[in-house]
């Protein structure tokens, strides 16, 4: 797919690069200093158990290993192995994982798992990555909204805990700052992501641009998903190599 979208010289945005168009603002106040160089990353995204359809109430193909790799690691997981890439600013060296089925334990992939990932850099990032979320009911769709997802970037000089569902939904510990300060409330679950993946590939087409994300870049996070699924298979740190 890669070597065709290449070859073809057309614009493509892997959607698992969508968490760098509503971080964007995140990341550019990191990189000009706000809590100096990032050492640790933290990602936790437990969701309710996927569903084959809007409300279907099953997992249906999601949970079906003939036709996906994982099964909730890399469904809620994958966006953000791009994310540490691109925040990171470098490759994942080394992964080490385990996978579990803590909740659904009738189904044939798991509906959790745990990662470490050790960047080229030295940056260490750990992501938890699950469908564990199981009120008020576990086998039809939970409301979304009871999703705990939250991101703590571990800088030098500071840090920053943004979360979705909750209030509130940015805390800064800035560079040099005497305390925390709660920036925003959280996002309203479900609206439209802003900007809106395919208006900015519009966009990209139109002014000649390259996207946020490229498929070369979904390429090597998916290499890095799968790394940690041979990890956890045989329970020992996988290192890779670019």
């Amino acid at each position: 797919m890669l070597d065709a979208v290449e070859a073809a010289g057309i614009s493509c945005l892997p959607f698992q690069g969508m968490m760098r168009l509503r971080a964007a603002d995140l990341k550019a106040r990191i990189d000009n200093g706000a809590i100096g160089d990032i050492v640790l990353m933290h990602q936790v995204s437990r969701w309710s158990i996927a569903e084959d359809w809007y409300s279907s109430g099953t997992p249906g193909w999601f949970a079906d290993p003939s036709q996906v790799p994982g099964g909730a690691f890399i469904d809620e997981g994958i966006y953000w192995i791009d994310f540490f890439r691109w925040l990171a600013g470098s490759e994942v060296i080394q992964a080490e994982a385990k996978t579990a089925n803590l909740v659904h334990k009738d189904i044939a992939v798991e509906d959790w798992g745990m990662a470490t990932f050790t960047f080229a850099t030295g940056v260490m990032a750990t992501l938890e990555a699950s469908w564990t979320i199981s009120a008020p009911r576990k086998t039809g769709p939970s409301p979304k909204q009871n999703a705990v997802v939250r991101l703590e970037v571990i800088g030098t000089r500071g840090e920053i805990i943004d979360q979705s569902f909750r209030n509130p939904g940015l805390d800064v510990l800035a560079a040099g700052a005497p305390d925390w300060l709660f920036e925003r409330q959280s996002d309203e679950p479900f609206v439209p992501q802003a900007p809106f993946p395919l208006t900015h590939l519009i966009d990209c087409l139109e002014n000649n641009r390259q996207p946020a994300a490229i498929m070369a870049d979904a390429r090597r996070t998916l290499i890095v998903a799968l790394a940690a699924y041979e990890s956890a298979r045989e329970g020992r740190p996988v290192l890779l190599s670019w």
